[in-house]
Formats: C-alpha cells, sequence, structure tokens
C-alpha cells in the first residue's frame, strides 16, 4: 500500500469516529501503529494527550534552525502504555507543515527504517479537545 493510500485510510479512519458536528468533541489519545509488527507511526491530539487520566502520552513536533546548516524538524510521542516514538526530517515540505501545529491540533506522523520522519500532517479542527 502506498504512502498515500496509508495516509488516506489513517485519515478516514479518524474522521469516521469524529462527525464534525455544531459542538462536537472528539477525544484523541496518543496511537502508536506498526506496518508488519514494527513501529512506523504515531498520532493524537495534543490536548488530549496533555489532560489525559495517565502520567505518559505526550505527542508534538519542533522546528530548529541553524544558520550554518538550515532547519530541520523532530516529532516524537508515547502513548498510555509508555511506547515512544520519534522521527526527524530537514524536508521543507516537513518543516513547513510542523510550523502549522498548535495546542489544539491533531498530529500524524510516519517513519522509516532509518528514524527519518517520512509523512506529517497537522490538523487544527474544532472538535479536538484543546488543552487545559
Amino acid at each position: 500500500m502506498s504512502r498515500f493510500a496509508r495516509a488516506a485510510v489513517a485519515a478516514a479512519t479518524l474522521l469516521l469516529g469524529a462527525y464534525a458536528a455544531a459542538g462536537a468533541r472528539y477525544y484523541q489519545p496518543v496511537y502508536i501503529y506498526s506496518y508488519g509488527g514494527v513501529p512506523r507511526g504515531a498520532y493524537g491530539t495534543l490536548g488530549s494527550a496533555r489532560n489525559s487520566a495517565d502520567s505518559l502520552q505526550y505527542i508534538g513536533c519542533q522546528v530548529s534552525a541553524w544558520t550554518s546548516s538550515g532547519t530541520s524538524m523532530l516529532c516524537w510521542a508515547r502513548d498510555a502504555a509508555g511506547a515512544t516514538a520519534i522521527c526527524s526530517s530537514s524536508d521543507a515540505r516537513l518543516v513547513q507543515v510542523a510550523l502549522g501545529a498548535n495546542g489544539d491540533s491533531l498530529v500524524h506522523f510516519e517513519w522509516d527504517a532509518s528514524g527519518t520522519c517520512t509523512y506529517l500532517n497537522v490538523r487544527a479542527v474544532s472538535y479536538y479537545e484543546p488543552k487545559s
């Protein structure tokens, strides 16, 4: 399955449970998933991770810049079971997407065997739980 097909399936799965009606609210804890038994992706909303009853969940991305070598981004996550995920990239397109994250965003990322981010989606939608 192509990465675009996987992303479309993941997005459809996320949206099926989140019918966007007036006042809708959607809780999305951090979820780390595998392809062929190898962890390769993570998603969740910053608000749901921050507001979770456990003290383990987190998800987010950062962007860094150096005058000597340009910009890069790093995304990381930990689910309620304590599993962790991390990837990084200097790809300008992914850096630009990472800049769009805010405290109410859903962050979804995937990586390859070397730990390089290959996919990043940041969504800010009214039905995602805000950080409190």
